[in-house]
């Protein structure tokens, strides 16, 4: 996203006119988030989008410890996602998206201080002086007891902060093979946890190191590549692919900061991943077919599984089922038949002939009737058979395989 780093060279309206503040319960269009040591650029943003014509707002978030530039709120979901299409419509916030922030600030005293200096009128230096002398009679006429109830409380109140302040033990972590690392996957849309792999690749090598499960604490070593950098991807059906860099030498400091923290004994980074939109276009990579059938494999549960929830999440979507093969010859065609099934082979299922775009045809249609056994309604999808016209590499190269696919085009959402 262009708009969620940038300076600003122009001279500004006071930033004080901008008070902190936190997000309440409730739905919020965003269009950009910043770490809680970047506040002042989440204002300098708001005061941009304000200039530019926009109502725009900025608010921390107390369970994702980020400051977020929102241009709307809504208490209803539905409605926040529809004024989110709608935000979207402008190039510049292609990529907004809902965010629910499911934690509110805690309940405020009557007055805060704030408001207290506010209603107050200023004083004369006499009327100060004088009440600076009267603080001090008070003070001598403190008894020694309340004085030693008072330092008690004080010294408790220090030692708490210090044991609590997660920037004490920050300071200790100098490389990553200190302690765990784990990733978290979020829906941006809900704010709901997704379960997905995660790659780590050498940045300076462009080599896969790890693969491994989100939500999973695993070690990382040092990758001998002279920088200790780091990109952590997120390629999950579904969303759209991310990619983050971390430092194995400095991973607090040489990150970019609004999305990772040390919690729980981990160094702990977030993706919060947006779904597809209109114009995407994605191969689901896990699906995978028995030879010469339009059945699939039993591995293609998951990526199916996660096109359904897709579908079942934004209820206006729509898409277009693309299937491919490698080859343009006729052959044999095995079809799912009276097997009830849709992952298994069996005496079921029924075998013909056809040309290889009929096979094309059979397996998206294999596809859109499993979503609609499922509850997604057909006018939702349409298919369209290629047979072998599309093929990515030549049909006898050792990458031939990747030539069989499905992809998914979304046509609404």
């Amino acid at each position: 996203m262009n708009f969620l780093f940038f300076f600003l060279s122009t001279s500004l309206p006071s930033l004080h006119a901008y008070q902190q503040n936190e997000l309440a319960v409730s739905n919020y269009v965003v269009v950009a988030a910043y770490s809680i040591n970047q506040e002042s650029y989440a204002k300098r943003f708001v005061i941009e989008l304000e200039n530019d014509g926009h109502t725009a707002k900025y608010g921390l978030s107390r369970s994702k410890n980020l400051y977020f530039v929102y241009l709307s709120e809504n208490q209803n979901f539905d409605e926040a996602i529809s004024e989110m299409r709608k935000t979207r419509q402008n190039e510049r916030f292609a990529d907004a998206w809902v965010f629910v922030n499911k934690v509110g600030p805690p309940p405020a005293s009557n007055v805060t201080s704030s408001q207290a200096q506010a209603s107050e009128p200023e004083e004369t230096n006499s009327e100060r002086t004088k009440a600076d002398a009267n603080q001090s009679l008070d003070q001598e006429s403190t008894s020694e007891k309340d004085i030693e109830e008072n330092t008690e409380i004080e010294e408790s109140e220090e030692t708490s902060e210090k044991e609590e302040s997660p920037a004490e033990e920050r300071k200790e972590i100098t490389e990553l093979s200190q302690v765990g690392f784990k990733v978290n996957l979020y829906n941006a849309q809900n704010g709901s946890e997704v379960s997905g792999n995660v790659q780590l690749v050498d940045t300076e090598r462009a080599k896969q190191l790890k693969t491994f499960k989100s939500g999973e604490v695993v070690n990382i070593s040092n990758p001998n590549n002279g920088t200790g950098k780091l990109s952590v991807i997120v390629d999950n059906f579904g969303f759209r692919k991310q990619q983050k860099q971390i430092n194995f030498f400095n991973p607090l400091s040489d990150t970019a900061k609004v999305d990772i923290s040390y919690q729980e004994d981990a160094l702990q980074l977030n993706f919060d991943l947006i779904r597809y939109s209109v114009g995407d276009f994605v191969v689901m990579y896990n699906v995978a077919f028995f030879k010469d059938a339009a059945i699939m494999r039993p591995e293609s549960k998951f990526e199916v599984n996660s096109l359904i929830a897709m579908m079942e999440e934004n209820r206006d979507m729509k898409i277009r089922i693309h299937g491919h093969v490698n080859g343009k010859h006729p052959g044999k065609i095995i079809s799912k038949g009276e097997e009830p099934g849709y992952f298994k082979l069996s005496d079921l299922n029924k075998e013909g002939v056809g040309s290889a775009k009929e096979l094309s045809k059979q397996r998206a249609k294999l596809i859109k009737n499993l979503l609609i056994s499922e509850g997604i309604q057909e006018n939702r999808m349409e298919i369209k058979a290629w047979g072998g016209k599309r093929m990515i590499h030549d049909k006898n190269s050792t990458q031939a395989d990747e030539n069989v696919r499905v992809e998914i085009e979304i046509l609404e959402d």
